[in-house]
């Protein structure tokens, strides 16, 4: 009669799936919720930003004073080039006071990139790609990178130097998927009649993104850990070693790598993520595949023995056994058949002879 499972490991399966489903619920909840707050415009009605006044009149406060004509400036995160260390922003124009809807003949600056925009396009921007040299993407997925640039607007064509400058007020739209982006105003310059703005940005990985590589440094962990331990088993044991188990290490060697380049937008392979994770799996599993395959070979090395064989090796024994004298002070149970009683017993098709001690002549 088969023997019963435990209701528990009937179930175990469905549990497991059910703790997926939620923690996959869970984190992509997060990411709404980070999302949609990183997507508002921060810093509102504080200095340097966009503001509406009592009487409900859009304004900059700025410079430690309050402008009714001046220029909204949005700063939307883009991406970044993790290699060559740039972030890109988009930098949208909106105008207030005098400046709503007349940006003719206005340039906007920001640093080594700058545009005049001539009133006819709809939506007034500038792409700007600057340095994010403070950053070590080796620390992925903790890595953050760091940069600055100067903004300033002003009336005319460069050069600025016969221009009007006018007063800017900013927002960080910070999107969220792979990174997510934060910008602030370092610093102003204090040169009387001029407005300009040194942008600071810190960009970092998003808390999916975290998750996700250190879920899959883990999965790395696990799938090592169980072809070790099936290696070891099969060594140690003396356990037949089957094909398939074999050619599964040349396939984990190929998908290690591909796991974990899983993690989105993850940086090239040598980070000190890399290091604990998949260059510990390659070694072990490359270990493991080294023993399979010797151990492999050393059993096809063994010939098999065919039926023919076998039945002549068995013939052959009895045979002796038959003719053999049995040991001193023991007599064959055949020969003495008639006292004791028959007992032959077989094992592997030959006929096994059994001695018992003789308590009669």
């Amino acid at each position: 009669m088969p023997e019963s499972v435990p209701i528990w490991r009937r179930l175990f399966p469905l549990l497991l799936l059910i703790l997926v489903v939620i923690v996959a619920a869970v984190v992509n909840v997060l990411y709404k919720q980070q999302g949609a707050a990183l997507s508002k415009p921060t810093a509102l009605c504080v200095n340097n930003a966009p503001c509406i006044d009592s009487n409900g009149v859009p304004v900059v406060k700025t410079y430690n004073t309050t402008f009714t004509d001046a220029l909204v400036i949005s700063a939307h995160f883009v991406t970044i080039d993790q290699v060559a260390e740039k972030v890109s922003y988009r930098l949208t124009v909106d105008g207030i006071g005098k400046y709503e809807g007349n940006l003719g003949n206005i340039t906007l600056v920001a640093g080594d990139s700058y545009k005049t925009f001539d009133g006819t396009t709809t939506t007034v921007g500038l792409d700007v790609s600057f340095g994010a040299t403070d950053g070590d993407v080796s620390s992925f997925p903790f890595d953050i990178h760091a940069g600055s640039s100067t903004v300033t607007a002003f009336v005319g064509k460069p050069p600025a130097a016969n221009g009007t400058f006018i007063p800017l007020g900013f927002q960080n739209m910070g999107t969220t998927g792979s990174f997510t982006s934060v910008a602030l105003i370092l610093g102003v310059d204090n040169t009387p009649g001029v407005y300009a703005y040194q942008i600071g940005v810190a960009v970092g990985r998003s808390s999916a993104t975290k998750f996700f590589a250190i879920f899959t440094a883990f999965l790395q962990w696990v799938i090592t850990l169980g072809y070790g331990f099936i290696t070891v088993d099969i060594r140690f044991r003396g356990r037949k070693l089957e094909f398939p188990i074999l050619a599964m290490g040349p396939g984990l060697l190929f998908a290690m790598p591909g796991i974990r380049n899983a993690a989105p937008n993850a940086p090239p392979i040598g980070t000190q993520l890399d290091m604990a994770s998949l260059f510990f799996a390659l070694a072990v599993i490359g270990l493991c595949l080294c023993a399979n395959i010797f151990r492999y070979l050393w059993e096809a090395g063994i010939p098999p023995s065919t039926p023919a064989a076998a039945a002549s090796s068995a013939s052959s024994s009895a045979a002796t056994l038959t003719t053999s004298k049995p040991p001193l002070g023991y007599a064959s149970v055949r020969a003495q058949s008639e006292v004791w009683g028959t007992d032959h017993r077989f094992k592997g098709g030959a006929e096994e002879e059994r001695y018992e001690p003789r308590y009669r002549s």
